[in-house]
């Protein structure tokens, strides 16, 4: 859980409300020469095509793996902004590609000539209150592939976080389908102190999937933040595991 950042910048003042509609496409061209199973992928095995990576150039997380081939990145983005600051908008898009892609899953939604349908709606009537949903649609049955929900708002020194989330199955060739709640929070103890926390729970499953707490101090010079996580995640050789984390951020 962190600061509430809004998407998009809210236009100042007038007494009118704006609507904004932006077409959006996106050309890419590479060799279509695949990955070689010479270089062991360890770094780009966790991949989720969503929207934040519809229009990127490359969408592994990692160097192991590159998207290679040409292709088109299509969508649009339909915004509102009232007088009083609030701020809606929804984006849609698909992605196409002259070949298919065998170095991509067809889980991810993105192996063939066309990608599933990615897209996000978004409503902030407040700058201290922002609800977003998202979510992947395949693009032959219309079947949900991706629904997650977000509701994030900030009153006073607490700042709280709720959310859902359901991934189909396989989506990285390594989980099962997963049905996910979590609440987190953020709590200003003073101008500088802090305590946060989150705790994330497998509905399917009725158990806990990982648990973090810790404080902070922050003023303008530095940033310092102690951290305690839990996973209880266990899949083959990966067991459940705990970590202590100490990240010190330097000012400018």
């Amino acid at each position: 859980v962190g600061n509430i950042v809004d998407p998009y910048p809210r236009p100042a003042g007038g007494g009118w409300t704006r609507h904004v509609v932006e077409p959006i496409a996106q050309l890419i061209y590479s060799p279509n020469v695949g990955n070689t199973t010479e270089i062991p992928n360890e770094d780009s095995l966790s991949f989720e095509f969503d929207d934040t990576n519809l229009f990127s150039e490359d969408r592994f997380t990692g160097l192991d793996q590159w998207e290679t081939g040409a292709r088109a990145n299509v969508g649009f983005r339909y915004s509102i902004f009232t007088p009083n600051g609030g701020q809606a908008n929804a984006m849609f898009g698909q992605s196409f590609r002259v070949d298919d892609n065998p170095s991509l899953a067809a889980s991810t939604g993105l192996r063939d000539e066309s990608s599933d349908y990615v897209g996000r709606i978004m409503v902030s009537p407040t700058k201290d209150l922002v609800a977003v949903y998202r979510f992947r649609l395949d693009d032959d049955r219309y079947r949900i592939r991706r629904n997650e929900v977000s509701l994030t708002g900030r009153e006073g020194p607490v700042m709280a976080e709720l959310g859902y989330a359901y991934f189909a199955a396989d989506q990285t060739q390594t989980f099962q389908p997963r049905e996910e709640a979590y609440a987190g929070s953020v709590v200003k103890l003073n101008e500088y102190w802090r305590v946060f926390g989150q705790v994330r729970q497998d509905i399917a499953n009725s158990r806990s999937v990982s648990n973090r707490f810790g404080i902070g101090y922050e003023d303008e010079c530095i940033d310092v933040a102690l951290g305690f996580s839990r996973s209880f995640y266990q899949d083959r050789d990966i067991d459940t595991d705990s970590a202590v984390v100490l990240r010190i951020t330097l000012g400018a």
